[in-house]
């Protein structure tokens, strides 16, 4: 209910303390008529007695005292009665000392900039300043505590950057040497493999040329001495071509051979690069694995939870900012206010 609400019990309680002091304003009039009257007796038998006093008749004022203890009397009442007063409104003293200090620190002592118009020369055109209270000490506290949490996790996280970094470079260069390493072992052995065939081929091919020729000389001198008969003759040639033939055969078998050892040390035209395999399977470790957040499937990292820490923090820093854009502003406004008022100071002079 507001105050403009009608309430009987409000009305009944408002009715009764107007009639009280209505009541204690009649009292007052008539105690300070009775007092008024009394203070014309008195000034009509002072007046009466003045004749007397002169003839010096032996009287004076304080002869015309009956109570000399009532003056006393009455200051001793007096003063209990302010007493008593005093206790009977203690409650609500000690109420509107409460509520004037409250309102003190409300609006005068945690104000840091108080509600400041300033209005322009010529046109309409004012601005004013934000009033800013004083951030409350839990509020500083608060700031504070937040500021170390957040540079602690920045430092932290810089130092896990760091050592992931040179992980990775220490990880990626490895890969990449392994991986050239195996290539130019590949290599290597297919060269080593064509060398040695190649060489055993040449080898062969000198050793047969050896045989012809060996076998050309045992012609020539079978044919010079012509002692010999056909029969004796024709096996030689026949075995001498039969080795030749054999040593032909070896030689391409050799060959065929090692042609096919380096085919089959050949890598597939399908297969993948070393070096691609181990940059595919770092990706995959590192990289990590990002899916909709409309998934049904999607599970929200652990440091990405909200929590009820979390949300004080970005209040507590929500409430810092908002204070410091105030200031600024508050700031500019204040330089304003003295700019015009050292221009207004020239100008007079």
């Amino acid at each position: 209910m507001t105050e403009n609400d009608y309430s009987v019990q409000g009305e009944k309680i408002q009715r009764e303390l107007d009639n009280a002091q209505s009541a204690a304003d009649k009292y007052k009039v008539t105690l300070h008529d009775e007092l008024d009257e009394i203070r014309k007796k008195k000034t009509e038998i002072l007046n009466k007695t003045k004749d007397i006093i002169k003839h010096d008749l032996g009287l004076t004022i304080t002869d015309l005292d009956i109570d000399t203890q009532l003056r006393s009397k009455m200051s001793q009442e007096l003063a209990k009665n302010k007493r008593q007063v005093r206790r009977e409104m203690a409650w609500n003293s000690e109420k509107i000392a409460v509520g004037l200090k409250k309102l003190e620190n409300a609006f005068l002592n945690t104000v840091t900039v108080e509600n400041i118009e300033v209005s322009s020369f010529r046109s309409n055109h004012s601005v004013s300043t934000f009033r800013t209270p004083v951030l409350p000490e839990w509020v500083q506290h608060d700031i504070t505590k937040v500021h170390q949490i957040i540079n602690a996790e920045s430092e932290k996280a810089r130092q896990i950057a760091e050592k992931q970094e040179a992980m990775n470079n220490t990880i990626s260069t490895s890969t990449f040497d392994n991986a050239n390493k195996t290539l130019s072992t590949t290599q290597t052995a297919t060269h080593n493999t064509l060398k040695s065939g190649l060489k055993g081929l040449k080898q062969q091919l000198s050793d047969t040329n050896n045989d012809e020729h060996d076998i050309e000389n045992l012609n020539k001198e079978n044919t010079n001495d012509g002692n010999k008969s056909h029969k004796t003759k024709s096996p030689s040639k026949q075995f001498a071509a039969i080795s030749a033939s054999k040593q032909k055969k070896m030689v391409r078998e050799k060959l065929k051979n090692a042609l096919e050892e380096a085919q089959q040390e050949k890598p597939d035209e399908n297969a993948d690069d070393p070096r691609d395999i181990e940059a595919i399977n770092y990706a995959q470790k590192n990289i990590g694995d990002y899916k909709l957040k409309s998934d049904p499937n999607y599970v929200v990292p652990e440091d990405e939870h909200v929590n009820a820490s979390q949300k004080r923090k970005q209040m507590i820093l929500l409430l810092e900012s908002i204070n410091y854009i105030k200031m600024g502003l508050n700031e500019r406004v204040l330089a304003l206010r003295d700019l015009k008022k050292r221009i207004i100071e020239n100008i007079t002079k």
